[in-house]
Order: structure tokens, then C-alpha cells, then sequence
């Protein structure tokens, strides 16, 4: 029941309309995935679903060799995620997390992975999945399997306290999430950044949110179970001045989110040069290296007044008196 809820997960999440869009954005600029996918498109049912079974044993054969040190297992795949796991344990003043990424070891070190290479039961499961659902799906689908295989494994036997995740529906957090939940570990989500509407109900054991409005965007999805601690936002509070936007030649911000229309941004950062004049304008790219638009990068160099920043930290060092986001525009 447990493999089956982590897998659904995935599958509603990343069968939405947000989800799709971001693959589509991320196919028609990356040509490694094009190719995979005018593969994928023209092969016989066997080979998509080898196609499919293959991306999801990677995720067990890049999942760390785990050697349990702290009480709590935290896992993750982006640096924001990483970013949240500091945050948490510098609030708590002592070392508690083990924290691991795919990144910890290497194909050839994980050789338990070998014996899944052509795992017969495995196979057919892929084939269901890739019948049923299209690439993007079947594949996390089948990542999600796999993550939640590896880290049973890791966690029977290691006595963790608790696991923490920073995502409440990627295939790592929920293989993490689920795979403790058979051994009644307890489970631990703090969240990284702006979450959208329809998010999936909480299933952690406590939640770490920013506060109010945030769960009620849970709420409103459905809730969920488990303990919910407000950690407030990140960043320093101040009042907001307007004072930025009457004087000469300001600083502006932009912050860029996952998804960014080209066209949408342009005519926004020529609003900003018509009616600020500002001496800068720094954009901050969006967190997630993977779906950042190269062409958007690249024309945005052209420009001798605009700063690009690569959001390895959540603040701007510059001063920067107008902070203005450019949203997805297409869903």
C-alpha cells in the first residue's frame, strides 16, 4: 500500500497540466530528450517500456550507499532542498541530519543495482506504466518504484529516528517518505519555496511551513494528517519602502520563476527601463539549474545594465531598493 501511494502520487502530480508544461518546455530546448523522445514515440510497446524501466533503475543505482551517523536521514535533489535541511539545522544548534544526494556515489560502486538490470516482474511493470501513461509519467512512475526499493533497503536495519524531505511530490522524497513509513519512521517535510494550488494532501508525520496561508493551501486540497510547525519565512523583515520607485535611477530585482515566457519578460524589463530608469536591474534566475531557458541567458548578457544573479543565495548582495517577480505565463 505504501509503494502503491508513493507511485499515485507521482503519477497525479506529474500527469497535471504545470507538470507537463515544464517537459515540454524542457524537450523543445534540451536535444538529448528530443532525440529520447522521437525514439521513444517510434519504438515497439518492449522498448518503451525498457525505456522506462532503465530511467527508473538509475535513480537506485545513483542513490547513496548510506551509513547511518545522525538520528534523522534527510535526502534531496536540488540545492534549494539543501538550502531548507542547513536552515533547520542550524535552528536546532547541533548536527542531527545525515544528508545525502544522488550525487554521494557513483554507477559502478552500487552493485546490488545489478541484480534489477533485467528484472522480469520489474519489466512488466514498466510496460503497464508506459501502456497506460505517457513519458514523463511512466518514467517518474518507475524512478519512484525504484527510490522506494533502495531506501527500504537502507532504512531496515539502521534504526533512523526520522527521514525529512524537502518535496512533497517528487520521485525521491515520496520513495523516501513511503519506504519509512513500512518501518513506522517518522516522517519529516520542511518546504523550499512558492507552492502552487492543488499541491498533494500532507502525509509527513510534522510539517514545516511558512505559516498560515501556506497551510491553507493545504487546506483547501484537502489537509492531511501529522503536526504542522510554522518556521516563518526566510530573509530579513523589512518594511516595505516605496521610496524606491520615485528615486533617481533605482536598483531593480526580477525574480524569474520556473517556468518563464520569453517574450512576457522582455516587455517587462522594457516597462522597467521606460519608467524607472534604473541604474541596474538584477534578475535572479530561478533555483532549478535543469529548466533554465540558455536562450533567455544568453540574450539577457547583451544588456551592459542587467546583472544576472545565479540564486546560489537566497539574497541579492547589491542594494536593491524594487523587487519585482516575472510569473509563468502559459497555464
Amino acid at each position: 500500500m505504501s509503494l502503491y501511494r508513493a507511485i499515485k502520487t507521482v503519477i497525479v502530480e506529474d500527469s497535471g497540466s504545470f507538470r507537463q508544461l515544464v517537459f515540454r518546455e524542457l524537450s523543445h530546448r534540451n536535444i538529448r530528450i528530443k532525440i529520447v523522445l522521437g525514439v521513444y514515440r517510434f519504438s515497439p510497446d518492449l522498448v518503451k517500456a525498457l525505456l522506462v524501466y532503465f530511467y527508473g533503475l538509475k535513480s537506485y543505482f545513483l542513490s547513496p550507499n548510506i551509513i547511518k551517523k545522525q538520528s534523522i536521514l534527510a535526502f534531496y535533489e536540488y540545492k534549494n532542498e539543501l538550502r531548507q535541511f542547513k536552515f533547520l539545522e542550524a535552528s536546532c544548534g547541533y548536527k542531527i541530519l545525515d544528508i545525502y544526494n544522488s550525487r554521494n556515489t557513483y554507477l559502478f560502486k552500487n552493485l546490488k543495482g545489478w541484480k534489477f538490470i533485467f528484472h522480469i516482474r520489474f519489466i512488466r511493470f514498466a510496460l503497464r506504466l508506459s501502456k497506460k501513461y505517457d513519458f514523463l509519467v511512466s518514467c517518474r512512475a518507475m524512478s519512484t518504484f525504484f527510490y522506494y526499493i533502495k531506501f527500504k533497503e537502507v532504512l531496515n536495519g539502521q534504526h533512523y529516528k526520522g527521514v525529512l524531505v524537502s518535496s512533497d511530490r517528487n520521485p525521491h522524497a515520496m520513495g523516501l517518505i513511503y519506504a519509512a513509513k513500512v518501518y513506522k519512521i517518522k516522517t519529516i517535510y520542511i518546504t523550499h519555496g512558492h507552492l502552487p494550488e492543488n499541491p498533494p494532501r500532507l502525509c509527513f508525520d510534522l510539517s514545516f511551513l511558512d505559516g498560515p496561508a501556506l497551510l491553507d493551501v493545504y487546506k483547501r486540497r484537502g489537509g492531511g494528517g501529522g503536526d504542522v510547525f510554522f518556521k516563518g519565512c526566510e530573509g530579513e523583515f523589512r518594511e516595505l519602502n516605496l521610496s524606491g520607485f520615485v528615486q533617481a535611477k533605482p536598483i531593480v530585482g526580477v525574480f524569474l520563476s520556473f517556468i518563464t515566457d520569453q517574450k512576457s519578460l522582455f516587455n517587462l524589463l522594457g516597462d522597467i527601463e521606460s519608467y524607472f530608469c534604473p541604474s541596474k536591474i538584477i534578475v535572479r534566475l530561478h533555483p532549478n539549474e535543469k529548466i533554465r531557458n540558455k536562450k533567455i541567458i544568453k540574450k539577457l548578457k547583451l544588456f551592459s545594465n542587467i546583472e544576472i544573479s545565479l540564486a546560489d543565495q537566497l539574497a541579492i548582495k547589491a542594494v536593491s531598493y524594487t523587487h519585482l517577480r516575472a510569473h509563468e505565463t502559459r497555464h
